[in-house]
């Protein structure tokens, strides 16, 4: 994590090592901090400034974790193969519509927020990797609503669903890919 968001700004193989250890000592503890990091990366690589003020100081310190919703049932590790939909509501935001499955560390109690990010599809996609989109849902936290356009050089696209309604104010986020 970078410096200015409260990490340490340390090269990436130490993060592997230290990574690696801990998966090696307990790996379902450990699979906090390692999904935490793909939140991370998809934050530092294609957030907007607002957001990654917003997301990045949290899951830098584990007061947020991340989660990375991928396999269906049909498709298990066939991505191509996802039917998981995200349709614009005209505001920035998506409505998710389908089922994952193995949501590791998708659920507990450690932390404040656990954002989650799921992969699905954008109504008139084609059938192939690239147009998949994955989308952030923080299950609890800020009321800020960053959003970006999306990119016209990438079919792919990070793009947000609103919080369940028993959390309090939604915090929702569409980072575009700039790839």
């Amino acid at each position: 994590m970078p410096e200015q968001f409260g990490g340490q700004g340390l090269p990436f193989v130490i993060q592997a090592a230290v990574l690696e250890t801990l998966g090696t000592a307990n790996m379902g503890f450990a699979l906090a901090p390692i999904l935490s990091v793909g939140a991370i990366e998809a934050l530092s690589h294609h957030g907007s400034p607002e957001q990654q003020e917003i997301y990045l100081p949290r899951l830098a310190t584990g007061e947020w974790t991340g989660t990375m919703n991928l396999t269906e049932p049909q498709a298990g590790s066939d991505v191509g193969a996802l039917r998981t939909t995200a349709t614009p509501k005209g505001d920035g935001t998506f409505s998710i519509k389908g089922t994952k499955i193995y949501i590791s560390f998708g659920d507990h109690d450690m932390a404040e927020n656990i954002v989650h990010l799921v992969l699905a599809r954008t109504p008139g996609a084609p059938a192939a990797r690239a147009a998949s989109r994955c989308s952030s849902s923080p299950r609890c936290g800020s009321t800020a609503r960053p959003t970006t356009s999306a990119s016209s050089r990438s079919s792919t696209r990070w793009a947000s669903m609103p919080r369940p309604p028993a959390c309090s104010p939604s915090a929702t986020m569409t980072i575009a890919s700039a790839s």
